[in-house]
């Protein structure tokens, strides 16, 4: 079990692997290969990012920042040249799956959970400051409950011959983001997102 997640730039590749321990490793594919399991020289750089298994990765920022989804509860935003943790991100309530920064403005990024929760987060949002984890703690800016939720009594071939006919769409916004949910009877969601310019 675990994730991992392939960041290209300026002809270098760098790969970031999370695992069921909670640990992220980024290595650099574009270096020599190691000539044995334990060569000293190609030890990744590595860190602790949580105390329980990471579900997913996400570059962001360039190769500056990843985002890491975990199964326990939160999120956490992580600045890769100090191995140091910019904010945690909470407000699930199950295991966070996935997690995907909005590309051209990567303060702004999505995750989806265990809850059946889609959930929007900005980390340009005040945080209030957790003194025993020493960091920031987010709350997020938009929440749709229960994206995959379906019920009904019809038959299973009814419900796929009706999924394209039936959408659902719930717009939500705030100061600095604005997003459209649709969810369809088929279970697949969409999500668009939209925020002023961003910096950096």
């Amino acid at each position: 079990m675990g994730s991992c997640a392939l960041q290209v730039l300026q002809n270098r590749k760098y790969l970031a692997v999370a695992d069921e321990e909670g640990y992220v490793s980024v290595l650099d594919t574009a270096a020599p290969l190691p000539r044995g399991l334990h060569d000293e020289g190609s030890t990744p750089a590595q860190w602790l990012a949580h105390h329980n298994a990471i579900f997913d990765v996400a570059w962001c920022k360039d190769d500056r920042r990843i985002l890491t989804a975990s199964g326990d509860q939160t999120l956490g935003l992580w600045d890769t040249s100090r191995a140091a943790c910019l904010g945690v991100f909470k407000g699930h309530h199950g295991s966070v799956k996935c997690v995907r920064p909005k590309p051209d403005c990567p303060d702004v990024f999505a995750s989806g959970a265990r809850d059946g929760a889609l959930m929007v987060w900005d980390s340009r949002e005040a945080a209030h400051w957790d003194g025993d984890r020493r960091v920031g703690v987010s709350s997020p800016v938009m929440v749709m409950e229960d994206a995959h939720k379906y019920v009904s009594t019809e038959s299973a071939r009814k419900r796929r011959k009706q999924a394209s006919a039936y959408c659902c769409c719930e717009r939500l916004s705030n100061e600095n983001v604005h997003a459209t949910f649709c969810s369809c009877k088929n279970g697949l969601v969409s999500l668009c997102c939209g925020s002023p310019a961003c910096t950096g």
